[in-house]
């Protein structure tokens, strides 16, 4: 009897498991149902999708996928949130790699839609020289803008300020555009990554304590911008620092005036790119104190002399370029002042009025590439260079060295 009431329990036991099972099942499958209806697109936002398709000139079918059948989510270039189902990416970026062609047409301001939107790029488009529509800036929880090569134009407008959830913003390499001011810069609380390369700044001088004024800006690209370093006199550098890591101000009109605030002695820059402005002169012992710096750049200016001596220990430089200058001191005392960079790797000093006999680089373990071509140097190659195996590419035309006899077959290493 007792046996059968044993069994009888045991019986009713797995029962009662298999309906928890079933329920925790059944419960599961639900919630999986559940996501997957909640990513399914919301029909306004694809019926504005649809409408932003009409706008555009698609001659090879970048956007095929976008019907009406398909479920927007899926389209391509289009991501939606989990947890929403809003779209918060669109990326129609042309890349030789992925599309052929760029697409044509119009931004629509149906895309105003998208009001959960974080992600947009259009760069390498062709909108054909149209004005940046301004309902972009409407879009306030952007936090990537890439109109980058898309053939727009017009001015900046201070309603830029108004995107304050924005981490990127890439503007650069439309050639139509300008703007007379970067004060909306300081809304942009949150911006690290800047690109206004080719942008018209001629009439700006508000743009270093506009970009001094936001300390989340880690990279900044002003390639090209007609920059000037004429400055308003109710401007002052004292109370403007520099948060950047990676700075490229290249092919401007700057002049030695902007050393100061290059200079800030808190400054963490990591990559300075100063080529073709209108440098002149010494380079001023500060530079040698920049221990954080390893790629400098100040090719096709006009300096003189040679460079600062590093701080001991100060020293992280992996790239130097100085090409296109006058520096007109001894190699010799040159090389003297970089002695603390042991990790230099590339080193260009081609095109300069630089003199006195070559010298041993041996002492430069990382250096991989050299270039003291079109010089005034004299002398031989030391005879340690033979050993130089990590060296693979060697310039020195231009010059009146000389190799011992079998230098024939360093040089063939080099360039095999």
């Amino acid at each position: 009897m007792l046996r059968i009431f044993s069994f009888g329990l045991l019986f009713v036991l797995i029962g009662i498991l298999a309906d928890v099972g079933l329920g925790i099942g059944l419960r599961l499958g639900a919630t999986a149902i559940a996501t997957e209806v909640r990513i399914r697109c919301i029909e306004r936002e694809k019926q504005a999708l649809l409408s932003f398709k009409e706008g555009l000139v698609d001659e090879y079918g970048h956007l095929s996928s976008w019907t009406i059948k398909q479920d927007c989510c899926k389209w391509r270039g289009i991501k939606c949130s989990n947890q929403t189902s809003h779209v918060i990416k669109l990326n129609l970026q042309v890349t030789s790699r992925v599309w052929d062609d760029p697409l044509r047409g119009k931004i629509s301001p149906s895309l105003l839609e998208l009001q959960h939107l974080q992600y947009l790029d259009l760069s390498n488009n062709d909108f054909g020289g149209i004005q940046i529509p301004k309902f972009l800036y409407s879009l306030h929880e952007l936090r990537h803008l890439d109109l980058s090569q898309s053939n727009v134009s017009g001015s900046l407008p201070y309603e830029l300020g108004n995107l304050t959830s924005l981490i990127y913003l890439d503007l650069g390499e439309n050639f139509a555009v300008m703007t007379t001011t970067l004060s909306w810069l300081t809304h942009l609380t949150s911006l690290r990554h800047l690109d206004l390369s080719y942008i018209d700044l001629t009439n700006v001088t508000d743009w270093v304590p506009s970009v001094s004024a936001n300390p989340s800006l880690k990279k900044m690209i002003l390639r090209r911008c007609q920059l000037s370093s004429i400055f308003p006199p109710h401007i002052s550098f004292s109370n403007s620092t520099i948060s950047f890591i990676f700075l490229d101000l290249s092919d401007n009109n700057l002049n030695a005036s902007i050393y100061p605030w290059l200079l800030e002695p808190s400054s963490s820059l990591v990559h300075l790119d100063l080529s073709n402005n209108a440098l002149r002169g010494v380079l001023p012992s500060g530079f040698g104190s920049m221990g954080s710096l390893k790629y400098l750049e100040i090719s096709y200016n006009e300096l003189e002399g040679g460079i600062p001596k590093f701080t001991e220990n100060r020293c992280s430089l992996k790239s130097l370029f100085l090409y296109y200058n006058n520096l007109n001191v001894e190699l010799s005392d040159f090389m003297q002042t970089l002695s603390e960079c042991i990790s230099l790797e590339r080193l260009d000093l081609s095109s300069n009025r630089l003199n006195g006999s070559f010298v041993d680089f041996t002492s430069f373990s990382s250096l991989k590439e050299l270039d003291v071509s079109y010089n005034s140097l004299n002398g031989s190659f030391p005879k340690s260079f033979e050993k130089f195996s990590i060296l693979t590419s060697l310039s020195t035309g231009g010059n009146q060295i000389m190799g011992p006899p079998d230098q024939c077959l360093i040089l063939k290493r080099f360039h095999s």
